[in-house]
């Protein structure tokens, strides 16, 4: 190829993307594949143990909330009896 400097080098690449984007087709996985595919990849052992750990973390972080939430009534309700009579 030859070296080519300035908007020559530019019409250049742009004439080789043309002949490039003609030659070079675009393709897409068969449905079937992608199905069987997905079906595979639902039965690793990795994705369940994915699965687990997030409804696990899904579960903790529920907890937490409800247990601060609980908290935070238990402090407000309680908070106001210990206050010094004047």
């Amino acid at each position: 190829m030859k070296n080519v400097d300035g908007e020559n080098g530019s019409t250049v690449v742009k004439d080789l993307e043309e002949r490039l984007g003609q030659q070079v087709y675009r393709v897409s996985p068969n449905p079937d594949f992608r199905s069987a595919l997905k079906d595979h990849l639902k039965a690793s052992n990795i994705y369940q143990r994915r699965r687990e750990i997030g409804a696990i973390w899904v579960a903790s972080l529920g907890l937490t909330l409800f247990l601060v939430l609980l908290g935070t009534l238990i402090y407000a309700l309680v908070k106001p009896r210990d206050l010094p009579k004047d």
